[in-house]
């Protein structure tokens, strides 16, 4: 049985969904895949078209990230739109079951791409989630008999979220119930996913290279990377097309954007 919680968090409301063998679920509300259920609040409007999303006027679809053409210099510049120059101390913890899947880019990915897998540094964007305090909101449960073990799960996907969007984690501890999801294709690129670090940037060439598999397959993990059921935990945001144009998300690309921005990923109009 599948349990809910909702919350707040600074990218807009989401919702966690787990079993009593893991975390299985986190959506945007508002994303075109997320579960329809009662008491969870309609978003006003959800998103249709992963491509979609603009900042500065500017469509995020044709923004890149930034680095050097060799790809062995961190980054070639640094947009005063989206960074400070402060660099904060970021503890780390690791993923102790990678089991598998996230939201992503429901689009086709492409082969054959431009290398962007250089680490940059990490930098301070200009986010509230820097700011003191927490950045998720409680949770609000959607049933009222909830097992202890799931409601402890859920729990601790909520406080290492706000760690997360805080700087104060970079990789995610938690249990996964995701091997029964998806098709046996889709559960391999969803462990690939799994693999790319933070504040990497990995084409979908790369990630099926990363995967074991043959060049010619682009479109296919590009749609595994869009069926991806756990955003952010299953980091599909640090996925993007060739040149390293960010191209698509299912959350919508203006938080794509934020969450390569808030791993210190420099990405600007190109």
């Amino acid at each position: 049985m599948n349990y809910y919680a909702q919350m707040a968090s600074p990218l807009g409301d989401m919702l966690l969904q787990a079993t009593t063998t893991g975390l299985a679920g986190l959506y945007f509300v508002d994303q075109k895949d997320a579960p329809i259920m009662a008491g969870v609040q309609p978003p006003k409007a959800r998103f249709t078209d992963p491509r979609a999303g603009l900042k500065d006027g500017a469509p995020i679809s044709r923004f890149k990230v930034l680095l050097q053409a060799a790809h062995k210099a961190p980054i070639q510049a640094e947009s005063p739109d989206l960074f400070t120059d402060s660099r904060p101390e970021v503890s780390s913890s690791s993923v102790s079951r990678p089991v598998a899947s996230g939201l992503g880019s429901s689009f086709q990915g492409e082969d054959d791409a431009v290398s962007v897998t250089e680490e940059p540094p990490v930098l301070q964007p200009r986010l509230d989630q820097r700011r003191s305090g927490a950045q998720c909101g409680p949770l609000v449960w959607q049933q009222t008999e909830i097992p202890p073990d799931v409601q402890g799960r859920i729990e601790e996907a909520r406080n290492q979220l706000d760690e997360y969007f805080s700087g104060r984690r970079q990789n995610f501890d938690l249990e996964l119930d995701l091997a029964a999801r998806g098709t046996p294709f889709q559960r391999t690129i969803w462990q690939a996913l799994l693999k790319v670090p933070y504040g990497k940037v990995l084409t979908y060439g790369e990630l099926g290279r990363q995967a074991g598999l043959p060049a010619g397959h682009g479109r296919a993990i590009g749609s595994a990377v869009g069926r991806n059921p756990l955003t952010i935990i299953v980091p599909c945001h640090r996925i993007v097309a060739s040149g390293a144009l960010l191209n698509g998300y299912s959350g919508g690309l203006h938080r794509k954007l934020a969450l390569l921005q808030l791993e210190g990923v420099a990405c600007a109009a190109g």
